[in-house]
């Protein structure tokens, strides 16, 4: 979640590329794809996607992840 939150793409990538699962999720059931969107790293979002990370899963507070994108300032 965190390199997805600071856009690192390439991570992101190769945490995936050794399983790592695009919809694991959090105290607040938020997943790394909330944090991409949310902090509008677009490369970092369309890895997750690509994938197969969950887009319209919500959150504790019943957020998702373009709600976060959207709440961050970016274009859906």
């Amino acid at each position: 979640m965190l390199a997805a939150q600071a856009g690192d793409s390439e991570i992101v990538a190769l945490l995936l590329a050794h399983r790592a699962s695009a919809d694991q999720r959090n105290m607040n059931n938020a997943t790394a794809l909330f944090y991409a969107a949310g902090a509008g790293h677009l490369e970092a979002v369309r890895t997750l996607l690509a994938v197969g990370a969950e887009a319209d899963w919500l959150d504790a507070s019943g957020a998702s992840p373009l709600m976060a994108a959207v709440g961050g300032g970016h274009k859906a």
